[in-house]
């Protein structure tokens, strides 16, 4: 009998400590935001027709760790950080100067997301998250063309595996330092206003 209760004890405790450490998965929606401070006139309101597009090869960006790792994948929705980008980027450029539109004489900027990336690793007692994305910016104007890649990097460490607020915040982050590298690429801004 007290063989058989021990017994209980232990799968139950097992479960539990199981249990604690699996992480479920998260859909994330960042708010990624050019720094406007950084922004100046350099533009007379030339029209650019402006592209966004995603590179990526699949929409999981990593997982959450923790025992089942592999059912506590990140996920960032192509359909929910496309929009927010374009916005941005139009943003941006319309405090350059330049009039986003639908010409389809006026230079062309494509801005590619390439690659967001998600590693959750222990360090200690501690959980690091490090989170890396890639922007890329071609331009097309005439037979000129230009082509940058701009990469942010964040590294943070949380006493417990960060929520889905934490990780969004993560992400607006990382993603608004590629968009600041790229507006500060003067070589890209050059080739807009080539003639």
């Amino acid at each position: 009998m007290l063989k058989r209760s021990l017994l209980m004890l232990f799968t139950v405790s097992l479960t539990l400590i199981l249990g604690g450490c699996a992480l479920s998965p998260q859909k994330l929606s960042p708010k990624p935001e050019v720094d406007t401070d950084r922004l100046s006139l350099q533009a007379q309101g030339q029209p650019i027709r402006l592209v966004v597009v995603d590179g990526r090869t699949a929409q999981e960006i990593g997982t959450r760790g923790g025992v089942y790792g592999k059912t506590s994948y990140l996920t960032l929705p192509t359909n929910d950080i496309l929009p927010k980008l374009k916005t941005q980027v139009d943003r941006g450029l319309r405090l350059l100067g330049f009039v986003p539109g639908e010409d389809s004489n006026a230079p062309q900027l494509t801005v590619t997301l390439t690659l967001v990336d998600y590693q959750a690793v222990r360090a200690g007692i501690n959980a690091q998250s490090n989170v890396r994305a890639s922007l890329s910016a071609q331009t097309e104007n005439g037979n000129r063309r230009y082509q940058g890649l701009y990469t942010a990097t964040v590294t943070r460490s949380f006493p417990n595996s960060p929520d889905k607020r934490a990780n969004n915040q993560l992400l607006t982050q990382v993603l608004s330092d590629a968009l600041d590298r790229m507006f500060a690429d003067k070589g890209m801004v050059k080739e807009l206003l080539a003639q």
